[in-house]
């Protein structure tokens, strides 16, 4: 396997153990949200010539269960 394939198998393996064995993720949905934010914020400002945009602070953000 090549070297820049190895993440996206360890991904899928996680993500099968979730499914299959009810395995704990190995990245929180909390850091998950937050992680994606970062590009989503700096597509806002690409897409607006380079404003600086907020990440928002998922800290005080209620999930359910």
């Amino acid at each position: 396997m090549p070297r820049h394939d190895e993440g996206t198998a360890l991904i899928a393996e996680a993500f099968r153990a979730c499914m299959e064995e009810d395995a704990a993720p190995r990245v929180a949905v909390r850091q998950a949200v937050a992680a994606s934010l970062v590009g989503t914020s700096a597509a806002v400002s690409l897409a607006e010539g380079g404003r600086a945009v907020a990440v928002p602070d998922v800290r005080s953000w209620k999930f359910p269960g």
